[in-house]
């Protein structure tokens, strides 16, 4: 008989929640291996003992032939002298250790074969709402600690029915150890409701469960707005093709005028509304099931008020097992937009949801499975063929980005204030957050104070130093100055200040791991620079430590400061008066009709004073004016909207770029926006419809930046530029910028994974943060 070898295995990575421990089991019982594996705080751990061919082949298969949702990070074999005799193979309970380096699954979209389970009549989860396996379902949002154990997350309260503990105990089945595994008898139940909190039917069974859903349905049919509790929080629900119920639900959340996404039943009913790609689908289709941005068909039944002033629609598929059952009584789009008061965090516990969302909705489709962690929807887009993610959250958070330089010490990085995400960077990766949103109100910082001690405590990371923007308003960077009682632990740490635009190109670097030199070009609305004026289009000279501007646009004033975003005539008066003086009202579009003589008259006094006029090169400011004065957006509903609006108008034309001067001044180049301002005024005195201004615009700005980047270049032989910012959310500058940077032979970085805006700006101050603190 050939001697059998024993070795240790240690498995790290996500290999909790994915059906790891049975895939090892059965694989074991296939090779004829013996010994056991179990779950700890850190992974996986598997004793394996077999003659050495088999366990040879048996290691081979184990790091290769993963389960489809699993991810390895480390993987190392130890021998085992003198080990015990093992008599078979087996699956052993979890151990919680002192230390933690798990990863927790981010929540999967439900699976194949769950769907079909649900909607079979003979199958005794027959429309339950709630079905889930080791290959799909809830997982990041419902975790409370780890080990990735049921006691550890929000289902702890439900004791399994004999039939589900069977199902749970038997390696052999799709749902042995799923956390989540629940049924009628023994799991969550869904509820309908009234705003008022009657309740109207409770899905005790599955007679119960298919008249609720029926109802749900028909009410929403008939034009009534539904609160849905989802997998990381409440949506906001009606018929988009029912303009009064889109205008209201509008009037009632406060949200005039950004668009609304859009849940379909599948890709056949996607294609009738939009213009999918073979790239789309495979997104829309993808297990994080993200909203996907997508060009409106030609003809469609949606509500023009869903996504009023847009080319594109964003689109996203079922994911829930209620959003299965719902399209099954129902043929048409929902609009499905997150739970909230604009300026607020998505609502995801039932309280909460009736506290802030009955003046919104007419019913209330609730479970009571709690939610942990609120999390709200991916939202990406696909550019050249590829990803280019916009909102990273559901179904991706909290993977980490890998970093091949590693870290010094554990760093928390606690982001900007505008679609705020935290970092947690241990090793070599980052952990980077759900999305937490604006921090602009109490309930979002509490949002922001959880996220951070949640991830800490799943990730056993007690940061050593801290990464913040030095802006001293954010409310992210008042935490780190006096942390609240919760995160004691931040006190006394080294603060580390990362300027916000240095934070924007490192977070690309990071992401195509460059460390050298670059030239970065940061454009985006608002950014504190380091003379404490309000950056946004900038060009840098940078790499991960030594960030120096070698040009950009030229300042600026911005008349009433925070005004002018959701008046963005402001700047355009303010453009107008730096290039006539006092001619300036003999040069206002004949478009402007609801700006009243008052209005005007403070502005100009503002400016002509300087009073209340901070100075900015802010290149989303410019796209602000430039959309007042063609009229496309004069008052903002929503912060964006003048250049969302802007690229929205575009009509491709031969006609020339607009022209911005370059100036040098002590040793950087600056854009003058002088002529550009004379040309548009010119254009709108001659009657120039705005899809032709809006496209002078931005070929003019994207042959201006690129021909700085060639002068930059030229002086420096940096041959790579960097793009990142929230104004490259605008495919039609992005994809000219990059065509014209590439003619000058210049090799462009671009995101992908990681968002543009500043929700990517964590990740960049976790990483300048490292390679500060090594050089030091």
């Amino acid at each position: 008989m050939e001697k059998q070898r024993t070795v240790r295995i240690h498995i790290e990575g996500i290999v909790q929640g994915v059906g790891f421990r049975p895939f090892v089991y059965n694989l074991a019982l296939r090779l004829n291996v013996s010994g056991y594996v179990h779950n700890n705080s850190n992974g996986v751990e598997v004793m394996a003992q077999a003659a050495s061919a088999v366990l040879e082949r048996f290691l081979h298969e184990l790091e290769h032939k993963i389960p489809p949702q699993a991810v390895i990070d480390e993987f190392t074999v130890a021998e085992v002298i003198d080990a015990q005799r093992f008599e078979r193979f087996e699956i052993r309970q979890s151990i919680k250790n002192a230390t933690k380096n798990t990863r927790i699954a981010p929540d999967l979209c439900l699976c194949a074969d769950c769907v079909q389970e649900m909607l079979d009549s003979d199958n005794r989860r027959f429309f339950y709402p709630f079905i889930n396996c080791t290959n799909c379902g809830p997982r990041y949002t419902i975790v409370r600690d780890v080990p990735y154990d049921r006691k550890y997350t929000t289902m702890a309260g439900f004791n399994m029915c004999k039939q589900c503990q069977a199902e749970y105990d038997d390696p052999r089945n799709r749902r042995f150890h799923a956390q989540p595994n629940a049924c009628y008898r023994c799991g969550p139940r869904l509820e309908l409701y009234t705003a008022g909190k009657k309740l109207l039917f409770r899905g005790t069974d599955q007679t119960a469960s298919k008249e609720l859903i029926i109802k749900a349905a028909e009410f929403l049919r008939t034009g009534m707005i539904m609160a849905i509790k989802g997998i990381g929080g409440f949506h906001c629900a009606c018929d988009a093709r029912n303009t009064d119920s889109v205008k209201r639900l509008r009037s009632l959340k406060y949200r005039e005028e950004r668009a609304f996404a859009v849940m379909v039943k599948d890709l056949k009913q996607a294609g009738r509304i939009s213009r999918v790609t073979p790239q789309a689908e495979r997104r829309l289709q993808a297990v994080d099931r993200p909203i996907v941005i997508i060009p409106k068909a030609l003809s469609h039944d949606v509500a023009q008020a869903v996504a009023p002033n847009n080319k594109n629609f964003g689109i996203m598929l079922p994911y829930a097992p209620l959003h299965y059952l719902l399209f099954e009584y129902i043929d048409f789009p929902l609009v499905m937009t997150s739970g909230n008061i604009s300026e607020e965090p998505i609502a995801h516990a039932n309280h909460d949801a009736f506290t802030r969302l009955s003046k919104l909705c007419d019913y209330f489709l609730v479970g009571n499975r709690d939610i942990h962690i609120r999390c709200d929807d991916s939202v990406t887009r696909i550019w050249k063929g590829a990803e280019y993610m916009l909102r990273r959250s559901r179904g991706l958070a909290p993977n980490p980005v890998p970093h091949k330089a590693g870290f010094k010490r554990p760093l928390l990085a606690v982001g900007a204030e505008q679609k705020n995400t935290i970092c947690l960077a241990k090793k070599n990766k980052a952990f980077l957050s759900h999305h937490i949103g604006d921090l602009k109100n109490q309930e979002a910082y509490a949002s922001f104070v959880q996220a951070i001690k949640h991830l800490q405590s799943v990730l056993d990371v007690s940061p050593q130093a801290v990464a913040y923007d030095p802006h001293p308003q954010y409310l992210s960077t008042q935490c780190v100055h006096d942390p609240p009682p919760e995160l004691a632990g931040l006190n006394g740490l080294p603060r580390i200040p990362v300027q916000h635009h240095h934070a924007h190109i490192a977070s690309c670097m990071a992401e195509h791991n460059l460390s050298e030199r670059v030239i970065g070009v940061a454009l985006d609305g608002t950014g504190l620079g380091s003379d404490n004026t309000i950056w946004g289009g900038e060009l840098l000279v940078t790499d991960l430590t030594r960030s120096e501007k070698a040009g950009g646009l030229t300042p600026f004033l911005l008349p009433g400061g925070d005004k002018v975003i959701s008046q963005p005539w402001r700047t355009a008066v303010s453009l107008l008066y730096q290039v006539y003086e006092e001619k300036t009202t003999n040069h206002l579009p004949s478009t402007w009709k609801t700006i009243s003589q008052d209005e005007l008259s403070v502005v100009l006094y503002q400016i002509a004073g300087q009073k209340q006029s901070p100075l900015s090169s802010s290149c989303g400011r410019l796209f602000d004016a430039v959309s007042a004065l063609a009229g496309v957006c004069v008052r903002a509903a929503y912060q964006g909207q003048p250049a969302i609006e802007l690229e929205q108008v575009i009509e491709n034309d031969s006609a020339a770029p607009y022209i911005l001067d370059v100036v040098k001044t002590r040793g950087s180049y600056y854009l003058s926006w002088h002529p550009l301002v004379k040309q548009v005024a010119e254009d709108c005195r001659n009657g120039v419809k705005p899809g032709i201004i809006a496209y002078r615009f931005h070929m003019g700005l994207a042959a201006a930046f690129s021909g700085l980047c060639g002068l930059i270049s030229d002086e420096t032989g940096i041959k790579k530029v960097v793009l990142s910012g929230g104004c490259f959310m605008n495919m039609f500058l992005l994809t000219a910028l990059d065509r014209s940077l590439q003619e000058k032979g210049l090799q462009v970085f671009t995101h992908s994974m990681i968002p543009c805006n500043d929700g990517g700006i964590a990740l960049g101050q976790a990483v300048v943060a490292n390679q500060l603190l090594k050089e030091k």
